[in-house]
């Protein structure tokens, strides 16, 4: 007789197994580097979830933005992808997933020398059938969040601060900001990143809440700049950057 026993669907993973992994979505914005500054005063890291054609029509490959990058890389934040355009994933066919996921890692490959081997979908809009292609045809794990800001649904930093003050010691969390946002930084970070230490909290990147073994999927050297970087002809944003 055949075994009923039906495989176990594909799911996103939507919390820490350990600590806190605060997180940051749709950047690198301008003030990226703001988030260097508050985690190295708190002691701790976080995860960017970055995205390739970004708002105001900047790009991943601009000069500010991969100068931002290499810096927070190298002080061991960790780089993962929200997509090149911060499309929704469940309403792509397969090939515009590829594109999406392949844009992104293409430009981190060629700008800091990594893949991701972590994304997070845009609007959290990945269902089994999108979980299981990202996983089996890119590799990826997939990660949603326990605890959203709501930022990008208007809250004020206030709101959020209280949202995101409801994470208990010692379960484990995985907070969503956005950075597109210069308040979820400058206020609502500066203000949660030493809260959450103060509570008892490791602050790691969502890797190191996991205990997976490796932050990427493929490690190398950086390029050189060349015509190819550039977000022209390339897909553009199909999001709304205020539903990030």
């Amino acid at each position: 007789m055949a075994s009923s026993v039906l495989p176990p669907v594909p799911r996103s993973i939507g919390n820490c197994q350990r600590d806190l992994a605060y997180s940051f979505d749709a950047g690198p914005a301008v003030w990226h580097a703001q988030l260097d500054d508050i985690f190295a005063q708190s002691g701790g890291h976080y995860t960017a979830f970055v995205n390739g054609a970004l708002a105001d029509g900047a790009c991943i490959y601009d000069e500010s933005n991969v100068a931002m990058l290499r810096a927070s890389l190298l002080k061991g934040h960790l780089i993962a992808s929200h997509t090149w355009s911060g499309a929704r994933l469940s309403d792509l066919t397969q090939t515009q997933i590829d594109a999406e996921v392949e844009l992104l890692e293409e430009a981190t490959w060629k700008t800091l020398g990594v893949v991701p081997a972590f994304i997070r979908p845009p609007h959290g809009a990945c269902d089994a059938a999108c979980v299981e292609y990202l996983n089996s045809r890119h590799g990826l794990s997939v990660v949603t969040w326990d605890t959203d800001s709501r930022d990008a649904m208007g809250a004020s930093p206030m709101t959020s601060i209280d949202v995101l003050s409801s994470c208990t010691y010692p379960d484990p969390h995985m907070p969503l900001a956005h950075e597109i946002f210069e308040a979820s930084i400058d206020t609502v970070a500066a203000t949660m990143a030493p809260r959450y230490r103060a509570m008892g909290y490791e602050l790691l990147t969502v890797q190191q809440c996991l205990g997976k073994a490796s932050p990427y999927k493929l490690v190398g050297a950086p390029q050189e700049r060349d015509e190819t970087w550039t977000c022209q002809g390339k897909k553009a944003s199909s999001a709304s950057w205020g539903d990030m």
